[in-house]
Order: structure tokens, then C-alpha cells, then sequence
């Protein structure tokens, strides 16, 4: 019995050094095996008090934002120099309460 699952290669990126070269060895390992290639990022909200009961307010989306941003530029990176042929469809997975589908993004370079 074959596996018909399409490969998949994971790579985190923090937006460090390291993870970009960690995500230019996944993409390649994904296109050696023919698979795919699925970037993350990950960002927690703080938890911030002023001393008393009251905690601080936390803008949750400027948060998302921020990661998001990450991963958009580790993404352009990688990109950058390839063949115009090449191209990379990455899905928009943040949950939020309502049931909007995810986001695709297709990148040229």
C-alpha cells in the first residue's frame, strides 16, 4: 500500500537569521521530494499588570500583525532570486472567532 499524502516540510520562522536559512532547507528538501512547503510563525499575547488587579489592555491584532509581517518577509527572502516560474501558495491559518475561511497567498518571485 502507497502513502498518497503529498509530503510536507515544516519550518518555523522567528525572523532570526537562523530561521531563514532553516526555511531555504525546508523549501529545497519540499522541492527534492516533490511535497510542499508550510511556513509558521507563532506570537503569544503578554500578560502585563500594573501592580494591582488591572491588567493592561493588548491590541490582539497589532500582535497577528506583527507575525504575520514576520512570515510575509522571511517569505520575500526566500523568493528573492528565483525563477519567476517557481511559485509558493501559503495558507492564512489564523483562527479567529468567526468563520471566515482561510486566506490563500500566492508568491511569485
Amino acid at each position: 500500500m502507497q502513502n498518497t499524502d503529498a509530503y510536507t516540510v515544516v519550518a518555523g520562522v522567528d525572523g532570526s537569521p537562523q530561521s531563514h536559512e532553516a526555511l531555504a532547507w525546508a523549501a529545497e528538501e519540499a522541492r527534492i521530494r516533490g511535497g510542499r512547503l508550510v511556513a509558521v510563525t507563532a506570537w503569544e499575547l503578554p500578560i502585563l499588570t500594573t501592580g494591582g488587579y488591572e491588567t493592561v489592555s493588548m491590541d490582539r491584532e497589532a500582535f497577528a500583525s506583527v507575525a504575520a509581517g514576520l512570515l510575509d518577509s522571511a517569505l520575500q527572502t526566500l523568493t528573492r532570486g528565483m525563477s519567476p516560474f517557481r511559485r509558493w501558495s501559503v495558507t492564512d491559518r489564523r483562527r479567529r472567532s468567526s468563520s471566515k475561511p482561510p486566506k490563500t497567498r500566492t508568491w511569485w518571485s
